[in-house]
């Protein structure tokens, strides 16, 4: 069945075709629209990473380790000092173990790794610390990645450095 279009409604035909095109246009001009001469580029912000007492790299002594470990993970703006609330964080622990060898029956040093991710909270989970209170040795490095930080007036949500720390 074919349909024909009268003399009425071939009036309308470019008119809806018209402001068809007009939508468009306006659409396209609004979303290309040009920034005015003045633009304020926002400030990146300058993070200050801490566990308990200690700052990215620096050494910690075994002793300490165990003291520090029920101590939170601090996020600050290092130009205002605004405390940021921890959103997230991974912690990895590193460390050397001897293994035998299962062809030579040798003893070798192998590194492994553990995480483990951190949600809502900024202190490393309660099994965690008691592992590392009891098995902790020098040389193990502790690791905090992937760290999201909120700013608790603005709620903008961002990324701040990692850290780590060798076990003297």
């Amino acid at each position: 069945m074919a349909y024909q279009i009268t003399g009425s409604r071939k009036r309308f035909i470019p008119a809806i075709v018209l402001l068809f095109g007009l939508g468009l246009a306006t659409a396209a001009t609004a979303q290309t629209a040009k920034p005015s001469g003045k633009t304020v580029a926002a400030k990146p912000v300058s993070f200050l990473v801490k566990f308990g007492p200690y700052k990215d790299k620096m050494p910690i002594v075994l002793s300490d380790l165990k003291v520090a470990l029920n101590t939170d993970l601090k996020v600050t703006d290092s130009a205002t000092g605004q405390a940021y609330e921890i959103i997230s964080f991974r912690f990895g622990w590193r460390k050397k173990e001897s293994s035998d060898d299962y062809k030579t029956g040798k003893k070798k040093i192998i590194t492994s790794f553990n995480a483990v991710e951190v949600y809502n909270n900024s202190r490393i989970p309660e099994g965690w610390q008691a592992e590392l209170k009891e098995s902790a040795k020098a040389s193990d490095e502790l690791l905090f990645e992937d760290i999201y930080v909120q700013n608790p007036v603005t709620k903008k949500m961002y990324q701040a450095p990692s850290i780590s720390f060798k076990v003297l």
